[in-house]
This record gives C-alpha cells, structure tokens and sequence, in this order.
C-alpha cells in the first residue's frame, strides 16, 4: 500500500474514532443521555470537552471528504508519489494533533492544526497539476 493511502486509511480510522468522545459525552448526563439514545439533536446540550470533540469530529468530516478525493484521484491518475505521501501524511498528523488540541490544548494550537491539514490537503492537490 502506498503511504498515502496508508494515511488516508489512518485519517478514515481518526475520524471514526472521534466520534467516541462525545459520544461518551452524551452518556454522562439524563439530559443529553435521551437525546443521544435518540437520532434527533445528536449534540445539542454538550457542553465543555464533550462539544468541542463534537465539533473537530464534524471539522474533521468536512476535510477528510475532500483529502480523501483528492488522494483517490491522484492515485488513480498515476500522479500518487512523495508529495501526495507527505500531503496525506501531514493532513493525518495535523488532525491527530487537531483532534487532542480540541480536548486539552490551548485554541491556537488547534487553529495551527487545522491549517496544517489544509497545507497538507494543498500538497495533495498540487501534486495533480505538477510533477515532481
């Protein structure tokens, strides 16, 4: 398997496993308990860690979608190399990172993330349209 699909596959396992914190999150009190045994209003009445794992959980969704089409296509494309391995390899550290700073880091260091990721996302992309 080539390293960028190996971080791809590495970011799909991330994303999935975001989902648990909060999910846990939802568990912890009567209030939200109901509504997360239910499939409305997954997320309403988190407060403190519990909402901001939710919300790098859907940030992650929001760029993984695009990662994981840009990796796919470069890779069906024949364009797949070391700049698509160290784009997919950045964007998977920066939302591992962005996925802790969430819980326990100060803001900035989870905005820093985030703009790694879309570095990463960027070097992918790029590797479409140039060769190296």
């Amino acid at each position: 398997m080539s390293s960028d699909l190996l971080f791809l596959a590495l970011s799909a396992i991330l994303c999935v496993a975001q989902a648990l914190p909060y999910s846990h999150g939802l568990m912890l009190s009567p209030e939200t308990m109901q509504r997360g045994l239910g499939d409305r209003g997954l997320g309403e009445g988190l407060t403190g860690w519990a909402a901001r794992a939710r919300r790098a959980h859907v940030n992650m969704v929001e760029t993984l979608v695009p990662c994981a089409v840009l990796v796919l296509i470069a890779h069906a494309a024949g364009r797949s190399g070391a700049m698509t391995g160290v784009g997919a390899g950045l964007f998977f550290a920066a939302r591992f990172g962005h996925a802790v700073a969430a819980l326990a880091a100060p803001p900035w260091v989870r905005k820093l993330a985030w703009h790694m990721s879309l570095l990463g996302i960027a070097l992918v992309a790029l590797a479409l349209f140039v060769r190296v």
